[in-house]
């Protein structure tokens, strides 16, 4: 009687170990910021959120990226959805061009220059909204050269020293 009464015990107690893991996995990964779910690196540079998480609307790349840099995820292959668009300093969308989609099934990998469109990314300040595994991060980023003196490093409405 007190035998399978001690297993139940014993079966409960893990089951509790287990859930009380499975809760503090779901907290640590409730911490990423919502705009930025999964790691997005471009042209091998980590996105990284600068600031208040709450409050950023894109993880930033420190440094420009040529036009067709490779945008990768972790995970196992999937449907990689990558909406890309012009940005203004401030992370507003600039209307006056149209979004750039990339589509790659099965991937991890896509570069920026495989658009459906076939067209290229010209140099300038560009937003992208990557889809994958059902989230989606958010990414800042310059395309061509050097930063134009003047601009904002960060997204931010300040401007750098000329």
């Amino acid at each position: 009687m007190i035998l399978p009464l001690l297993r139940v015990l014993a079966l409960a107690v893990v089951v509790l170990v287990v859930v009380s893991l499975g809760r503090g996995t779901a907290r640590a990964a409730s911490k990423r910021p919502t705009i930025y779910p999964f790691d997005v690196r471009v042209g091998g540079q980590l996105a990284v959120v600068e600031g208040n998480p709450d409050t950023a609307i894109f993880a930033k790349l420190k440094d420009p990226v040529p036009p067709d840099a490779e945008v990768e995820v972790e995970g196992q292959p999937g449907m990689l959805i990558l909406n890309v668009f012009p940005v203004n300093p401030d992370g507003t969308v600039d209307s006056s061009a149209p979004v750039k989609a990339i589509f790659a099934s099965g991937a991890t990998k896509v570069r920026l220059s495989q658009t459906m469109d076939g067209s290229k990314l010209e140099p300038g300040l560009w937003g992208m909204n990557v889809v994958f595994a059902s989230a989606t991060s958010r990414v800042m980023f310059w395309v061509g050269g050097a930063k134009p003196a003047g601009t904002p490093v960060d997204g931010s409405s300040k401007v750098t020293a000329p």
